[in-house]
């Protein structure tokens, strides 16, 4: 598998706590909820303690489901802290909990959330498709990030939400994260990397094993991206 371009190159997250923890140090011996361990909750709170100088082993991090469930938790006092997004955040923080950090603000925080990857037996075979495909892809990423108002119609269908504060909050902070062009991050490739080196060392770090951005290339030269945006 190769990764042949991405949308989203940053954790779409803020660290949500009880309302007292008001400082990073606080969060010294208290129980943080996530997803599961592995993924990207888990990566986001990794990256934020290392950003903090506080060890992983000063907190504890329990898997505790989606985000809703998280939020949950939160209310019933279960959990100190969680990362949530949008409509999840906005929730949290009407409730009066505490946004500790946003991952935007922090320049190692890069991460490939949503990348298109295929087979390189693929790529060589099917080329041509390949590069229709991610002609596609990033016109509807552009188009998302500005427009507005299908972008808050498809996020009503994806997230089954009907509240227009919600949605409207939820488009604000998401569309102006997305990548254009749609190359993947590197720096948050390395990131990802090196969070999973430390489970296994044969872990390959060379990233063209896992990045060809040839046909990103092409476009570029062809000046597709150009003629999107009418720049």
């Amino acid at each position: 598998m190769v990764l042949v371009g991405g949308s989203l190159n940053k954790f779409p997250f803020s660290l949500v706590t009880q309302k007292e923890i008001r400082k990073p140090a606080d969060l010294i011996g208290k129980k943080i909820g996530i997803v599961g361990f592995g993924g990207a909750n888990d990566l986001a709170v990794t990256l934020l303690l290392k950003e903090w100088k506080i060890p992983r082993d000063k907190v504890t991090v329990l898997q505790a489901g989606g985000g809703a469930n998280r939020l949950m938790a939160m209310s019933a006092k279960a959990l100190d802290a969680t990362v949530l997004s949008h409509p999840e955040l906005g929730e949290a923080l009407r409730a009066g909990m505490n946004e500790l950090g946003n991952l935007n603000d922090f320049k190692s925080a890069d991460y490939p959330m949503t990348a298109v990857a295929v087979r390189r037996s693929f790529l060589q075979s099917n080329r041509d498709v390949v590069k229709r495909f991610m002609r596609a892809y990033a016109e509807g990423t552009y188009q998302f990030m500005h427009d507005k108002e299908k972008g808050i119609k498809i996020l009503r269908n994806r997230l089954k939400q009907d509240n227009p504060t919600a949605l409207e909050q939820t488009y604000r902070y998401f569309a102006p994260q997305f990548s254009f062009p749609t190359r993947v991050s590197l720096n948050g490739l390395r990131n990802t990397i090196e969070m999973i080196a430390k489970e296994d060392s044969k872990v390959e770090t060379n990233l063209d094993k896992y990045v060809d951005e040839g046909i990103l290339d092409e476009l570029e030269k062809e000046g597709f991206f150009k003629r999107i945006t009418g720049k």
